[in-house]
């Protein structure tokens, strides 16, 4: 039987199995990382696919007031995935110790596609496409360097992440 359990990030509840769940962020928080952004966790989704999960309650427009603002946005989230990336497997190699949940520790990495997925709570539909696209370019060589697969990066504002089943819709947040 699963442990499902859910945990809040940016207002939004996320379903999570522990055993094939890695906290990334609240690993580098109690290991008092300095420096390391990570992303709230990863996770893998299926076989053959993980996810790196950021979550934001907002997102600059690229066209807003700041221009500059998106781009400080973009760095600083595909800083978290790269960090939480690497979080990942300096654990998996034995360079650091934390728990990753047991069928992502069984996971065979050589044959595995990743996707940095952002999650932001008010965000328009037709918003997250420049956001996908700009985050898609700033980490393509990081991604292609990887292997990544052929999805990299996903952006998806609350409903759509509901509709992924990567959280409860704001309807059963309170069953």
């Amino acid at each position: 039987m699963r442990a499902i359990q859910t945990i809040c990030e940016s207002g939004m509840h996320f379903i999570c199995d522990p055993r094939d769940t890695f906290f990334v962020e609240k690993y580098a928080q109690d290991a008092r990382l300095q420096g390391v952004k990570a992303v709230e966790f990863i996770r893998r989704r299926k076989s053959g696919l993980i996810f790196l999960v950021e979550a934001k309650t907002s997102a600059p427009h690229p066209d807003g007031e700041s221009p500059n603002d998106f781009m400080i946005f973009i760095d600083e989230v595909a800083q978290k995935a790269i960090d939480g990336f690497s979080l990942l497997f300096s654990v998996i190699n034995s360079r650091r110790k934390a728990e990753i949940g047991e069928l992502l520790a069984s996971v065979d990495y050589a044959k595995t596609d990743f996707c940095f997925v952002l999650v932001i709570k008010n965000h328009e539909k037709e918003w997250t496409i420049n956001v996908q696209d700009k985050l898609r370019e700033h980490l393509r060589h990081f991604c292609t360097a990887w292997n990544w697969g052929s999805r990299p990066v996903l952006v998806l504002n609350e409903e759509m992440a509901a509709k992924c089943g990567l959280i409860l819709a704001p309807t059963d947040e309170s069953e």
